[in-house]
């Protein structure tokens, strides 16, 4: 297992499987023919759009698999055609979190649900410059693993805090023109100004970071299909009550101020152009700028 840390909290695991285990999960994917679409989002999906015309929005298009046949999570049954591939796929997932939680110095902290599904996202497809779900008041972890790599496109690229920089978050995705260019790759001139850094997943290799508070992309697919786990990690045995897409929802003004008097932290930035944390909106931090 080789690991590597990026700014913003993003930890990145290559080198979890064995060529044999790797030829197990991509023949498990190859013999799916039973994929369900999950979300089309509202957004037109045609990979030989003009990208000039709309280069920072979604084109989403995406089907899944579900592996399990019944029981609840706590006592999962695979799809016999599939145990081979799902234990590949708990135990690197055990591996990347038990790491992750050793690192972190996390205590008594739960462990992941056990792999249940994959995505599939299809060529032309993109995602706008965004923060994850995350659930109010629960510390929690975005887990994603990339399945495959044999597809052009699709980096994950990463926007981080910086001086003179404004990038509006509205019910978690970036306004048009604030986010990066996701229609064009991260390394493009396009891009010199929106995107600090950038991976490119490797096959079966797992990414986990803070959901909310780091804005990210997922650049445009092409070639061939992307194929991926999404995977959410609640830190502690807590009951959710309520989710949110912005750092701010959900406190008090008590619990802000003690964030910062001025603005939301986020590593070593202050965001003063985001509420004050002197007042808390009506409608509750819908709209967040970094």
């Amino acid at each position: 297992m080789n690991v590597e840390k990026f700014p913003g909290d993003v930890w990145y695991y290559t080198d979890m499987v064995s060529d044999q285990e790797m030829k197990i999960i991509l023949q498990s994917v190859d013999s799916v023919n039973d994929w369900v679409g999950v979300y089309d989002d509202g957004h037109r999906y045609d990979p030989y759009r003009d990208k000039s015309l709309n280069p920072y929005g979604s084109v989403m298009l995406a089907s899944r698999k579900n592996f399990t046949i019944n029981g609840p999570q706590q006592n999962i049954q695979y799809d016999p055609n599939y145990e081979m591939m799902a234990d590949i796929m708990n135990r690197v997932l055990e591996e990347a979190t038990e790491h992750y939680a050793k690192e972190n110095n996390l205590k008594d902290y739960q462990r992941m649900h056990p792999f249940q599904s994959i995505d599939r996202h299809l060529i032309g497809t993109c995602y706008q410059t965004h923060c994850d779900t995350a659930p109010i008041g629960v510390d929690s972890r975005t887990v994603l693993i990339y399945v495959n790599d044999n597809y052009e496109g699709g980096e994950l690229s990463f926007t981080l805090p910086k001086e003179g920089r404004k990038i509006i978050i509205t019910s978690g995705v970036a306004a048009d023109h604030s986010g990066a260019k996701v229609a064009y790759p991260p390394n493009h001139e396009e891009n010199k100004d929106l995107v600090d850094y950038w991976i490119k997943p490797k096959a079966m290799s797992v990414v986990i970071f803070p959901p909310d508070g780091l804005p990210h992309s997922a650049h445009e697919v092409l070639g061939a299909s992307k194929y991926m786990v999404k995977a959410y990690w609640q830190l502690s045995d807590t009951r959710v009550e309520q989710w949110t897409s912005n750092p701010y929802e959900g406190r008090t003004e008590e619990e802000i101020q003690r964030v910062n008097p001025e603005g939301f932290v986020i590593g070593d930035y202050q965001h003063q152009d985001i509420l004050s944390g002197k007042q808390i909106v009506p409608d509750e931090y819908r709209t967040v700028e970094y």
